[in-house]
């Protein structure tokens, strides 16, 4: 029984929860009703629990670290914060120096730094392995199937259009390699890390877009090969070549909102060069997958190659959206705690 199975185990979703839980069932394989069982009650269980976040994490049986401070002045985004001599102009700021005291190196920009890091690994590998995948053709929509839809479901027009493009382009990303070729392969990925569930999700999805040409079985172990050789063999060079670069990010209009900055690039090149790459392919085992969050900071420990996630909070509580992060990185194995900054 792992640690969510535990804290679940005698928790009872009360009738609405289990009418949405039946309704869901019926419309995947029995083999992942336990699954389903576990995010549903999960989802309750935080429905219900305290409001607060310091309080919630504790009835999850997560880490919180109280940072007290010295003072604090000012209200609203210009507030300012003392501790020890030093001046902060935000609570992340507090958080990132009390992390860094204890020997972390600190990322503070939720997730992203990470993110970029263990998307150059998935970019390198998804390179290497395209080879072995063919893509399957899909359904194509005609102009005129579009233009019907258009007039008839106004809501699913532009999503038909965007998923019409894409099943066009497939092909082309795979041969492509790198980053296009990262999003055709990445439900298989994930699939191929998800141990005995690793048939039936190809069985349910993954035959029905790509192909390949060799057994389920032999196609695993030349991923694992591969993956290995990625994350821990290969010299740094190879992976941050796929660091997106400045300019291109740029032209993102969610480059700021994201925090994609000169700073962020420049922390995922030194975890790629520093930070044990062995961590990185643990996580990847560990998560299923290439998964990163958004909360607030990101924990590195050099020495023991810790991952660990921090979200900072002051007064303020969880967003819907930050709710659905929290569960998430539950269900996915992810090292989260929370740091409750504390007037004195």
């Amino acid at each position: 029984m792992n640690k969510l199975e535990e804290l679940l185990k005698d928790w009872v979703l009360d009738d609405k929860a289990l009418e949405a839980q039946r309704e869901i069932f019926a419309r995947v394989p029995v083999s992942r009703h336990h699954e389903m069982d576990l995010r549903h009650k999960l989802s309750d269980f935080i429905e219900k629990s305290p409001k607060k976040p310091d309080k919630l994490f504790e009835a999850l049986s997560l880490p919180v670290d109280r940072i007290k401070v010295d003072s604090i002045s000012g209200s609203g985004f210009k507030r300012s914060f003392e501790r020890g001599g030093k001046r902060f102009t935000r609570p992340e700021f507090v958080a990132k120096d009390f992390y860094e005291a204890q020997g972390y190196k600190v990322s503070w920009s939720e997730g992203v730094a990470f993110g970029m890091a263990l998307d150059a690994i998935l970019y390198e590998l998804a390179d290497r392995l395209k080879g072995h995948f063919r893509v399957i053709p899909g359904r194509i929509y005609t102009d005129a199937e579009i233009e019907e839809i258009r007039n008839g479901q106004s809501v699913a027009k532009d999503r038909i259009i965007e998923l019409n493009e894409r099943e066009k382009n497939r092909p082309t990303m795979l041969e492509s390699g790198g980053k296009d070729a990262a999003q055709v392969l990445s439900l298989a990925f994930h699939a191929l890390l998800s141990g005995n569930k690793c048939t039936e999700l190809f069985e349910e999805t993954i035959n029905k877009h790509l192909g390949y040409d060799c057994s389920l079985s032999e196609l695993q172990s030349i991923f694992f090969k591969t993956l290995t050789e990625v994350t821990i063999s290969e010299p740094s060079n190879v992976l941050t070549r796929w660091l997106p670069v400045l300019d291109e990010l740029k032209k993102d209009g969610f480059r700021d909102k994201w925090n994609y900055t000169e700073w962020s690039i420049a922390f995922a090149k030194e975890l790629l060069d520093e930070f044990p790459r062995k961590s990185f392919h643990e996580h990847i085992l560990k998560t299923k997958g290439f998964n990163s969050q958004r909360f607030d900071l990101s924990l590195f420990d050099h020495k023991s190659g810790e991952i660990r996630f921090v979200e900072v909070k002051l007064d303020d509580t969880f967003t819907k959206m930050q709710i659905n992060d929290l569960e998430e990185s539950i269900h996915t194995g992810l090292n989260i705690g929370i740091a409750v900054i504390e007037a004195p």
